[in-house]
């Protein structure tokens, strides 16, 4: 499990570098290093929205538990609260927001079928 963690995070991070969301952005003031704590939030973002595209099972529950994806919101926040004073940083949150879904959890619903011998009323 802990090598399926590092793979998503490790490709979450690659996404984000190689897409232009980070380590640099232009800002009106020039480059900008963004610092190791915006980096890994946006490749744990990306490795969580993935995961919620996956088949639920015991694995990637645990894994989206061990990258802590119900608390990407708050991290998203408190980095925003620290980071406040930074144009550059804030947009590359901003251009974060665009790859998140949020993970709900999905609960079974029962659907009432009619038995196979009572006619419908369509057959009427």
């Amino acid at each position: 499990m802990t090598a399926l963690r590092n793979t998503l995070l490790l490709a979450g991070i690659t996404f984000v570098t190689s897409t232009g969301l980070g380590p640099c952005v232009q800002a009106e003031t020039g480059p900008t290093q963004l610092p190791p704590d915006v980096i890994e939030f946006g490749g744990r973002r990306i490795s969580c929205l993935e995961l919620s595209k996956a088949a639920r099972d015991d694995s990637t529950v645990n894994t989206m538990r061990s990258l802590k994806c119900s608390d990407i919101e708050d991290n998203e926040q408190s980095l925003r609260l620290k980071y406040a004073d930074n144009p550059a940083i804030l947009a590359t949150l901003d251009s974060f927001s665009g790859h998140w879904v949020k993970v709900v959890k999905r609960l079974p619903v029962k659907i009432p079928i009619e038995p196979a011998d009572v006619p419908s009323s369509s057959d009427r």
